[in-house]
């Protein structure tokens, strides 16, 4: 239907008016009154913002120079965003940095295609949607180390990943388990830390604001002779707001307290080759109110540890290698005071071997893969599995034509075989128009939790499986560009509780559009992105849990006496539970923020999120922020 309302005029350069009157056009054809709330606010929301899409390319706005970012989440491999036909968007550390005291999932949201679910406030347990897909559905690396407990349902915890260790987030909309293997159904999020950069650089930031919240950081990294290095502490910590908005739960605050640490050392062997070691470690307690003696106060403890050595080669132009090790451990701890204490760890060890070299507009890759996974319960579960994975790829980028092809196998001590392949084909009509097409399957291993777990596991599980198909149309003039994405994934053998046992009897289709865009105009950023989606179960056929159909971001920045400054809108359709008997209303929120250069070393940074003190729910009976303010200022001196 969203294909229906937007025919490119192919061949003709699209100014910017003409690309906001087509989302505006689009954003009253799909945005009814009822699913917004009944307010022209929610119509406004149903477009998107701060969403850097980054399937176009970007204009250094000092110079007006046209950058092309290489990414390397669409293949695993170093690549100029220009010849990636996946969908993929990149958040820079600018946009990460004027984010206040936000957390990761808050940061997504912003993006095409991305959805969160949290049960409270920040520290809360939080799921991410990619294309109103299962949390679990969507493989998340730190620095190259996938990280995905494998306790309950599995994925990864989003509340503890620490965003002042972040510098950039690659974020592909999709399947790629012909790259990846198991998990990468929906999507694969890779977040990577500071690194080193030339000369001594260090930094220090610090803020407060609403809810007694507090965060403070500091980062020093540089370079001495064939090293590397960057090592960065933060800790955020707040009040809170009571997580349940109904008796009987305890009606105090819910706070959380977060650390984290992170670091990187690098050896730059000769020319051609570097080796790296990278670490991090988060841990986060927070409040919650369960269920189970609701009047208690309740506490979760989180801990996130990733280590990687990572060694890689480039040859010459046309050869690199990689060779990497690495470790994720995550843990959660939960205290309920007067009931005996639950503690679950996970641990995901994984080899990772692979070569890829170019002749002339052709590029080969192969890859070989071991991972072992376990999960231990303390005095309940104690179980370890394998997977051995073999991939190849090949990719071609010339003149009118880009073409991709991924195959892999895995091998699981478990299930036995599972194989998959991805087909994407780009055929640019113009140097400003392209259209793509692709195909692709995957699948997830269900976590150990889920098939071992007493009375509730199920060791006969299916691996869940998807095949997906999408169409994609982009279009890029200078520091404009607009895309449209239209998919459809059809999963099936997803596990579901039946009569308090999992089977694998659960089927779903993700289908919907993405638009998305971004402009400027005398000084002014602008962006964009509108989702209409439809996220069904098959058995059911009522939509999936939690999502809304209708989603989007509008936003701009620009710079004024001194300062930059700009606003974002959020716009969420209304949501049901999965047996849309519970409904949670259609919400706008608008945020501001403001920024400015002190001096050569200081800068101040304030926002406001909410700021018309909307009353909002995103999932009913559970509590959400009202209008809260941060502020904050940050030490960076020129390189020493």
């Amino acid at each position: 239907m969203l294909c229906n309302q937007f025919t490119p005029p192919c061949g003709c350069a699209v100014p910017a008016k003409c690309c906001l009157d087509v989302v505006w056009n689009l954003m009253l054809i799909h945005a009814h009154p009822h699913a917004f709330g009944g307010s022209k606010v929610f119509w406004l929301a149903a477009l998107s913002s701060l969403s850097v899409s980054s399937i176009f390319a970007k204009t250094d706005a000092a110079d007006g120079i046209q950058l092309d970012p290489i990414v390397i989440t669409a293949t695993r491999t170093e690549q100029p965003l220009s010849q990636v036909l996946a969908d993929v968007s990149v958040i820079e550390q600018e946009e990460i940095e004027r984010a206040g005291a936000s957390t990761v999932a808050d940061v997504l949201e912003r993006l095409p295609g991305v959805q969160f679910n949290r049960s409270g406030g920040q520290g809360a347990d939080t799921s991410v949607f990619v294309r109103g897909a299962e949390s679990r559905l969507t493989a998340v690396f730190i620095d190259g180390v996938r990280i995905d407990s494998q306790a309950f349902s599995g994925g990864a915890n989003w509340q503890n990943l620490p965003l002042a260790q972040i510098e950039r987030i690659e974020v592909l909309r999709g399947p790629a388990a012909s790259v990846y293997g198991s998990d990468a159904v929906a999507g694969v999020i890779q977040i990577f830390t500071r690194k080193g950069e030339a000369g001594l650089q260090p930094s220090i930031s610090f803020g407060a604001g609403s809810y007694q919240t507090r965060k403070s950081d500091a980062h020093l990294s540089g370079t001495h002779q064939a090293w590397d290095y960057s090592l960065s502490v933060s800790r955020q910590a707040s009040q809170g707001f009571s997580a349940r908005i109904n008796t009987p739960y305890n009606q105090d605050d819910d706070g959380y307290a977060q650390t984290a640490y992170s670091g990187k050392l690098g050896l730059k062997i000769d020319a051609s080759q570097h080796l790296e070691l990278t670490l991090l470690r988060s841990n986060l307690k927070a409040q919650y109110d369960s269920g189970n003696q609701p009047q208690l106060n309740h506490q979760a403890l989180y801990g996130l540890q990733t280590a990687g050595l990572n060694w890689q080669a480039h040859w010459d132009e046309a050869h690199t290698s990689q060779i990497s090790i690495s470790k994720s451990q995550d843990s959660d701890l939960t205290l309920p005071h007067d009931i005996s204490d639950i503690t679950t760890l996970s641990q995901r060890s994984n080899l990772l071997a692979q070569h890829s070299f170019k002749l002339g507009a052709h590029r080969f890759t192969g890859l070989l893969e071991q991972r072992f996974e376990q999960i231990e319960l303390v005095n309940v579960l104690n179980t370890t599995t394998a997977q051995r994975g073999f991939a190849l790829g090949y990719g071609y980028a010339a003149k009118k034509h880009t073409l991709q092809a991924n195959a892999r196998h895995d091998a699981q001590s478990q299930f036995g075989s599972k194989n998959t392949g991805s087909l994407a084909y780009g055929y640019a009509l113009n140097p400003q128009w392209r259209l793509s097409s692709s195909v692709a399957t995957s699948f997830r291993v269900p976590s150990l939790y889920v098939r071992y777990a007493p009375r509730v596991g199920n060791p006969d599980l299916q691996p869940e499986t998807g095949l997906n198909k999408e169409l994609g149309l982009r279009y890029t003039q200078g520091p404009s560009g607009m895309g449209l994405v239209v998919y459809q994934n059809r999963l099936s053998h997803l596990f579901q509780s039946v009569a308090g046992h999992y089977e694998s009897t659960a089927k779903v289709q993700l289908q919907g559009a993405s638009l998305s865009g971004h402009t400027q105009h005398r000084g002014v950023n602008l962006r964009f992105s509108w989702d209409v989606q439809n996220p069904v179960d098959l058995n059911t056929h009522k939509t999936l849990a939690w999502r809304a159909r209708h989603f989007g971001n509008v936003g701009f920045d620009t710079q004024s006496a001194g300062w930059t400054w700009g606003a974002e809108l959020r716009g969420v359709g209304q949501r049901f539970n999965a047996s849309a008997s519970t409904r949670a209303a259609g919400y706008g929120l608008l945020h501001v923020f403001a920024n400015k250069q002190l001096n050569s070393d200081w800068h101040l940074q304030a926002r406001i999120d909410n700021l018309l003190d909307h009353h909002y729910l995103i999932t009913p009976s559970f509590g959400t922020p009202a209008r809260s303010a941060f502020i904050g200022l940050r030490w960076a001196p020129q390189a020493i």
